[in-house]
């Protein structure tokens, strides 16, 4: 979730990369992404593209899973983050190299057939054109290769502990936030759209029991986040009361659904 995009643009890309580097140490996101890699799977010497690859932690892991014989290469749509995806390459020997570079994931440079795996963990949501978006992947897709997209559905959210009369309308008004909040329940269609086969998915169910859990990967939660300065009225003032209130009773229970969708490109046959 990028929820900067009324700060300026020096404010936003620091929030942004903040965000990001705290969500990829978080555990939920650990739990998430070995389950992904599980149903997967990658072997040595595959060629991977990440599309949103943010501060390219996850393309690190996925050029060590390749192996020197793999080949990785990591892009987003920003090039301040991939400026800083390429600072923090922390590359080792025995892993395959990783190529940064910006790209519009509606409009991939990269010719037909040429990955054996797409990875795209959390972007969809913010495209205007998911399903464009799932074409480019799944053109450069080699037969046989797999695409592999991770997103959340922001309309599962669900908060206990605070009367639903006055969580209702702040989960609906932060989930409005990015354009798709609900696209990952239409990911599977839009890769079955494109010709690929045996489309699965995987609901991931992430849960909190309280603020300290919750507010470093979902914004809605923690007082300090840009989110909460974009609402310079107040309004989210008796929100964040009465989840501190809450909190403090034990009675807090937060959920949020992720979903793993894995498809495959079929082979071709002369």
């Amino acid at each position: 979730m990028r929820p900067f995009s009324a700060l300026p643009t020096g404010d936003r890309s620091a929030a942004a990369q903040t965000y990001l580097e705290t969500v990829s140490r978080h555990p939920r996101t650990a739990e998430l992404r070995d389950l992904a890699l599980e149903a997967l799977p990658l072997t040595e010497g595959e060629s991977v593209l990440e599309v949103g690859c943010g501060l390219g932690e996850m393309a690190r892991r996925l050029a060590r899973r390749t192996g020197p014989g793999g080949r990785v290469t990591a892009v987003d749509h920003d090039p301040a983050m991939v400026a800083a995806a390429r600072q923090r390459d922390d590359s080792c020997p025995g892993a395959a190299g990783v190529d940064y570079g910006v790209e519009d994931v509606c409009r991939l440079s990269f010719a037909s057939g040429e990955f054996d795996i797409v990875w795209c963990e959390r972007v969809l949501q913010h495209v205007p054109d998911p399903g464009q978006a799932v074409q480019e992947m799944c053109r450069v897709t080699a037969p046989g290769g797999r695409v592999c997209v991770l997103d959340v559905d922001w309309r599962s959210l669900r908060v206990d502990g605070v009367g639903q009369e006055i969580a209702a309308p702040v989960l609906e008004s932060f989930a409005s936030i990015v354009p798709g909040p609900d696209v990952a329940g239409r990911v599977p269609g839009l890769i079955a759209a494109a010709g690929f086969e045996q489309v699965r998915s995987r609901e991931f169910t992430a849960t909190f029991a309280s603020l300290a859990e919750a507010k470093p990967i979902i914004p809605l939660f923690d007082r300090a986040s840009p989110l909460a300065a974009q609402h310079g009225d107040g309004s989210l003032e008796t929100w964040f009361d009465l989840l501190d209130a809450a909190d403090a009773r034990d009675e807090l229970a937060i959920s949020l659904s992720t979903w793993i969708t894995i498809g495959t490109r079929p082979s071709t046959t002369d």
